[in-house]
């Protein structure tokens, strides 16, 4: 084992030493991967027939496969087989044979770490991580040069020589390709198709395995790739985990928040249960299921606008018509059936409608919005649009939702008054 690690380390790029370490010492220090995961890249490499390489990146969370070499059935332009792998981080690590432990911090500037950690939420991959393997067969020109890259590395390890036997303009910027423009071209192209794979499989696992839906991957965390002669090839550094979660803290909010806060006690004394449940739709935003949030969201407006107008919609339309025969008529307009449990008008149609013949009226600001969302809904569902709604779309949704379910129970608590 060691001797395979050593032979990385002599084959790779030495551009990046830091402190006399190699770019593998650097990379096993920072837990990019550790020395199984390049043993068994650099094995299957070695008994790869056609030119292939390895791609290395990892998922924030957990993926509950076992660590076998996987062939899916989602096509791209290659052969490729994935292999996934669950593994701790620089604060947790992950080991069948041992017991959970808290391992305490004993100096101030430290912080607690732990052996079989696990925080189920964990957004960003501080406890516990997947490892990610690819395997690619090359194709297309990158195949037609291997042969030529892999008699060059023999002779010089330099980035910047130039690839013989064939030399090949680099289509990007007309240049013959050097070994380093080669290695950069495979690491760039190869990162494309991984989160293609990604785009493809992550949503698949979680059906069929019933995990929760995650889309943590439009970027790459610790990516780098290993060629087949093992060796390594990393573009940058690039953002933690961490990192890339982080937001600014919200100070800006606090007056905003207060006034809205205080607002809400001078007009009612308690929450409806339909804005209770609005309140998991942030959940899911903030788990990355925006597009469910926003779909959730029309459904907690639908149900509350059906309740309304099941409860209170007869006694106040009676109220206000004070004619019999006129509130049996329009009655009779408003449902499909005579038993009056299937109310006949779609939901804008309901806010827009049948809410101001008993009183409750919207600004047309909230009318616009609401339509607005109701088509976005109908787009999602009927995927007459397949994208994916940012989590500031998805908040927007969701304050607005609770902002109309706000204003219809103040004006339905003075009619009722």
């Amino acid at each position: 084992m060691k001797n395979i690690i050593e032979e990385i380390k002599a084959i790779s790029h030495h551009d990046y030493k830091l402190k006399n370490k190699t770019i593998v010492d650097n990379l096993l220090k920072g837990k990019w991967c550790e020395e199984c995961d390049l043993i068994e890249s650099y094995n299957r490499l070695s008994n790869a027939i056609e030119p292939s390489v390895v791609t290395f990146c990892q998922l924030p969370f957990p993926v509950f496969l076992p660590s076998k070499w996987i062939k899916t059935g989602f096509k791209i332009d290659t052969n490729y087989e994935i292999r996934f792998r669950v593994i701790g981080s620089l604060k947790n690590n992950l080991d069948k044979e041992r017991s959970f432990k808290v391992i305490s911090r004993e100096n101030f500037d430290e912080e607690d770490r732990y052996i079989n950690g696990w925080i189920q939420n964990d957004y960003t991959g501080q406890l516990v991580r997947t490892q990610v393997l690819i395997i690619f067969t090359l194709w297309g020109y990158r195949y037609e040069i291997f042969h030529g890259y892999k008699q060059t590395l023999e002779k010089s390890k330099k980035g910047n020589t130039i690839i013989e036997n064939p030399r090949v303009r680099n289509p990007k910027d007309n240049n013959y390709f050097t070994i380093g423009t080669y290695e950069s071209d495979i690491l760039h192209r190869l990162k494309r198709e991984v989160i293609k794979i990604f785009k493809n499989i992550i949503p698949v696992y979680s059906i069929t395995c019933r995990q929760p839906i995650q889309d943590s991957y439009s970027n790459l965390y610790n990516y780098f790739i290993m060629m087949q002669s093992g060796r390594i090839v990393v573009s940058d550094l690039g953002e933690s985990m961490l990192t890339s979660q982080v937001k600014e803290y919200p100070f800006s909010q606090y007056d905003k928040y207060l006034e809205h806060f205080s607002n809400f006690w001078t007009k009612r004394n308690k929450l409806s249960i339909y804005e209770s449940y609005l309140m998991n739709a942030f959940n899911y935003i903030q788990a990355g299921s925006t597009n469910l949030a926003v779909i959730y969201s029309i459904m907690i407006l639908e149900w509350f606008s059906h309740e309304i107008i099941a409860h209170y919609y007869p006694p106040l339309l009676h109220k206000k018509l004070q004619n019999e025969a006129l509130f049996n008529l329009v009655k009779s307009k408003s449902y499909k059936n005579k038993e009056n449990d299937d109310f006949r008008a779609p939901l804008f149609d309901r806010y827009k409608s049948y809410f101001p013949a008993i009183g409750i009226n919207l600004s047309s600001k909230y009318l616009d919005q609401l339509n607005k969302i109701k088509k976005r809904r109908n787009s999602l569902i009927h995927k007459t649009k397949d994208d994916f709604i940012s989590s500031k779309e998805a908040q927007s949704v969701v304050s607005l939702a609770l902002e109309i379910i706000n204003h219809v129970m103040e004006q339905l608590n003075k009619i009722m008054c």
